[in-house]
């Protein structure tokens, strides 16, 4: 247990200490959600009111659209550089290397977030959240549902010359009970919950991140062994 660990820790690691010294694509990634914000505001118009009440969907629109290109470069390096299978040899298991991948992923997924958040708060003039707990809640079991999901579609599509197309095509379809849950559930924590459905949003989230990590870890064994 402990060298699973370990190996994820690792894993983690070095990807982060990779991209904190390129810093190409969470750059590349902020600055794409940057301009889709502006581009949200532009078409919306300058009435708060709407961009009060769209603002939870725009942001979780604009989290996915940005990190698509995190999650498709996830294996690309090991995949383009040949050590892809010294990597699953040197770890203990390949869920471990996948488990490292996926919290890469959850730490890129999140600092998009949290600038795109902070450009929307500002530029939409958003009311303070009436429930921050509910906020930080909704924000963490969506990024770990996208990351998880993202990180394995990426693993299968790493050997694929039309990763660049196919991974949005099966991605997006799988996400959009997650989408329903996240943004209801967000704008509940901004707008306060008028109709007390909150709880029912929450658990249908937590029960869609639980299916798919399962899932995932039971099946990303085989598939990355082939």
């Amino acid at each position: 247990m402990m060298r699973f660990v370990r190996c994820a820790i690792a894993v983690c690691r070095k990807d982060l200490l990779t991209e904190a010294r390129q810093r190409e694509t969470v750059s590349t990634v902020c600055f794409f959600g940057l301009v889709v914000v502006l581009l949200f505001g532009f078409a919306v118009g300058s009435d708060t009111t709407w961009l009060t009440r769209l603002a939870p969907g725009l942001l979780w629109l604009t989290v996915l659209l940005s990190v698509v290109v995190a999650l498709e470069r996830s294996f690309q390096a090991e995949a383009e550089e040949g050590c892809m299978d010294r990597l699953i040899l040197y770890s203990a298991s390949h869920r471990a290397v996948f488990l490292g991948k996926c919290v890469t992923n959850c730490c890129v997924i999140g600092t998009v977030q949290l600038i795109v958040g902070l450009a929307m708060s500002i530029l939409y003039d958003l009311p303070t959240p009436q429930q921050p707990g509910l906020l930080i809640a909704a924000l963490l079991l969506g990024d770990v549902g996208i990351a998880v999901l993202g990180t394995f579609y990426s693993a299968v599509l790493s050997k694929t010359r039309a990763r660049h197309v196919m991974l949005p095509l099966l991605l997006f379809p799988m996400l959009i009970p997650l989408l329903v849950c996240v943004v209801t559930t967000t704008q509940a924590a901004l707008l306060g919950d008028l109709f007390g459905e909150t709880t029912v949003w929450l658990r249908l989230l937590i029960l869609f991140d639980a299916i798919f990590v399962a899932a995932v870890f039971w099946t990303i064994d085989p598939l990355m062994e082939a």
